[in-house]
């Protein structure tokens, strides 16, 4: 075989390789402006907080998955006097948010202000049109307040249905929501898997194809 050929059969392998190939990047299951990187207002949040022989308060925000697929991270905007927050997804219970199906853990937080990533633990699988919770946990008790500040949608102000729980849960309508995304890995619509299928079908034969040919020729 040639070393000509031997290229000429490797450019063919890599650019069907290409096209057989179904792409899996990051895609946004949610998000509040559309964007991996969500808007808020510094001035408004919702929080979670709790203290000793006090009150303890976990906030939800309701939302409906766009794409099916398994999470990857949340990204949200987030302040506070803990070091570390963490969120749970959670499934709908008739307009209540339901089972935990998903944890992630915030690390970093300081008082300023910060668009901060979380991965997930569980890499949950998300169903398209399926309605979900994100849910910011109370900080675990201590002698003075803990709290984490999850701030407000901003350009555009998303309104919704948010549930607050302290310490029995409470969904509120028509609520502003805090800025959030959720990101994963979609899963490939059938089209793309039936041409992924077709063209490794071609990329076998054309490989099978050549190596024959070099074989007659004995080079």
């Amino acid at each position: 075989m040639h070393l000509t050929e031997v290229k000429l059969l490797a450019t063919r392998f890599g650019l069907l390789t290409l096209i057989a190939a179904p792409v899996f990047g990051t895609s946004i299951f949610y998000s509040t402006n559309g964007a991996t990187t969500p808007t808020f207002t510094a001035g408004n949040s919702w929080t979670a907080s709790s203290v000793i022989a006090g009150s303890v308060v976990s906030v939800e925000m309701q939302f409906v998955s766009g794409l099916s697929g398994a999470v990857a991270s949340i990204v949200a905007p987030l302040s506070g006097d803990v070091s570390n927050a963490t969120f749970v997804l959670r499934t709908d219970l008739s307009g209540a948010a339901g089972t935990i199906i998903d944890t992630f853990t915030f690390s970093g937080i300081t008082g300023s202000i910060q668009l901060l990533t979380a991965s997930s633990m569980n890499n949950a699988a998300l169903t398209s049109g399926t309605t979900y919770w994100l849910e910011a946990l109370a900080p675990t008790p201590a002698v003075t307040t803990q709290s984490v500040s999850w701030y407000y949608s901003a350009t555009p102000t998303v309104t919704g249905n948010v549930e607050v729980e302290n310490p029995v849960p409470g969904v509120s309508t028509g609520q502003t929501i805090s800025a959030f995304a959720v990101l994963g890995a979609d899963v490939p619509e059938p089209a793309t898997l039936g041409t992924a299928a077709l063209a490794f079908t071609l990329l076998v034969l054309l490989y099978r194809r050549q190596l024959a040919r070099f074989a007659r020729r004995g080079d």
